[in-house]
């Protein structure tokens, strides 16, 4: 249903809308030329997370469908999101003097991935699916929904922001849509994708028109709306994937290659860069600064993608990491 290259575009698309989403709210509404077209890119950060979410979701079940749950596909999963983060945040602690290794608050901090929520809750996702699918091989489903479930219902509960939960719904849409190909060969037809998409948009402007209506946010039917308007978006971005057309990624599949360094590297470079050109316009500086942290983020990712295929191979595992079969 969604090919690799696709996963790839989308990707990189999605990093461009999360890092305008945060750009946009970080500059303030006092500082953009338009207020109300800043205000309205601050809002679009959870469709690019969804986004992540729902291709890792459906890549997850495909790789595990192809090889099983075992020792390569953990380290697979280890070396494309969470080294990468050990290796980013450890050299950004150094540089920003914020490195504590004394401290074992940070030190805990650091290792659970605290200061990255969005790291920390794809992580989760990660270790959800491994167990579930290892563990529970008959009712893997089932449990990991349970798990995500709880996961999210915890983070609800503890006050965090709502959009550090309802991404976690495009997760299990991921998987599911990816189980269901085989089982339900009509959702992957032409007509299928065609209706997934139809519904996925039509629910979503219902949705939205609903929350227009809505007295205001932060109450239980808010939420309830924003998580409904979430399902019918991530339908909406599955409807995309797979009719979208195959063509070489090129630009869009650089960026999707190096998201996470894109990720991890974009907020730093932020404050970093923005303030050091005080005589530019606010937009431009804007401007210069996502071009500048889309070259790093790549830069390191290339870098990282290089040091994997040393001879030595040092970030490869070598007995350290054994099939868990």
């Amino acid at each position: 249903m969604i090919k690799k290259d696709t996963s790839t575009i989308l990707r990189g698309i999605a990093i461009l809308i999360v890092i305008a989403s945060h750009y946009a709210e970080w500059m303030g509404t006092e500082n953009a030329l338009h207020p109300a077209i800043a205000h309205a890119i601050s809002t679009w950060g959870p469709l690019g997370v969804d986004v992540f979410m729902l291709l890792s979701g459906y890549g997850l079940y495909k790789s595990a469908e192809k090889g099983g749950v075992n020792g390569r596909f953990v380290w697979r999963r280890l070396s494309a999101c969470y080294i990468p983060y050990l290796l980013v945040a450890f050299t950004l602690a150094i540089l920003t003097h914020e490195l504590q290794p004394t401290n074992l608050h940070w030190i805990y901090a650091f290792v659970t991935v605290q200061d990255y929520w969005f790291i920390s809750a794809l992580m989760v996702m990660y270790i959800a699916f491994m167990l579930s699918f290892r563990l529970f091989k008959k009712l893997r489903l089932p449990v990991l929904s349970i798990l995500v479930i709880g996961y999210s219902v915890w983070l609800y509960l503890s006050g965090h922001m709502d959009f550090w939960t309802l991404s976690n719904a495009a997760f299990l849409i991921g998987v599911y849509a990816a189980a269901a190909e085989k089982r339900f060969p009509a959702l992957s037809s032409l007509k299928g994708r065609i209706l997934m998409l139809a519904a996925g948009t039509i629910g979503s402007a219902v949705c939205f028109f609903w929350m227009q209506h809505m007295g205001g946010s932060g109450t239980e039917e808010s939420y309830a709306a924003e998580l409904v308007l979430n399902l019918f978006l991530t339908l909406t971005w599955l409807g995309i994937a797979s009719l979208f057309p195959p063509f070489k990624p090129l630009l869009f599949g650089i960026l999707g290659k190096h998201t996470i360094f894109i990720y991890l590297t974009h907020a730093v470079l932020y404050f970093a860069i923005l303030y050091r050109l005080p005589a530019w316009p606010y937009a431009q500086r804007c401007i210069i600064t996502s071009l500048i942290s889309l070259i790093i983020g790549c830069l390191l990712g290339e870098l990282y993608d290089l040091a994997e295929k040393l001879p030595g191979k040092w970030i490869k595992p070598r007995r350290a990491v054994k099939d868990l079969k």
